[in-house]
């Protein structure tokens, strides 16, 4: 029984000093321990937010020189930034400002239309082979009746 002897007085109280000092020690170190890790997080925090303010700046930088370059370009008189061309388009041309800065403008001729009875003869080549029919079935009715009493059906 030497452990019960250990806990007799004179070492009882000094038993249970040492345990009241081995439970704040771990105590203190647990919340020293979260006190760090809440610095690190706040201080994370405050980066982010540092990061988000100088993202708002650039942006409102950015959309301002934008708004200044969207005025200038449609603006018919007013001169361009260097370096700057303006592209036109609407459905039958194209046209830059200034004029000549472009390297290649596609142009697409007109197209002219299409003389009537130009497919005739493959529909009805198409009709004979058993090709599918075009996806206008009111256009090929009265190909298909041709079709039908010249085969006698």
């Amino acid at each position: 029984m030497p452990l019960l002897h250990w806990f007799r007085s004179p070492r009882y109280l000094l038993t249970l000093y040492l345990a009241g000092a081995v439970t704040a020690v771990v105590c203190l170190a647990w919340l020293a321990g979260r006190l760090l890790d809440q610095e690190q997080a706040v201080e994370a925090q405050r980066a982010r937010e540092q990061l988000e303010v100088a993202a708002d700046r650039a942006v409102a930088v950015f959309q301002r020189s934008l708004n200044e370059l969207e005025r200038q370009a449609f603006s018919d008189d007013g001169p361009l930034p260097p370096d700057t061309v303006a592209v036109i388009a609407d459905r039958l041309s194209i046209r830059s400002r200034p004029a000549g800065r472009l390297v290649f403008v596609p142009v697409v001729p007109p197209s002219s239309a299409v003389p009537p009875g130009v497919f005739t003869a493959g529909e009805r080549a198409g009709l004979r082979t058993g090709l599918p029919l075009p996806p206008d079935p009111p256009l090929m009715l009265p190909i298909v009746r041709n079709s039908l009493t010249s085969h006698g059906a």
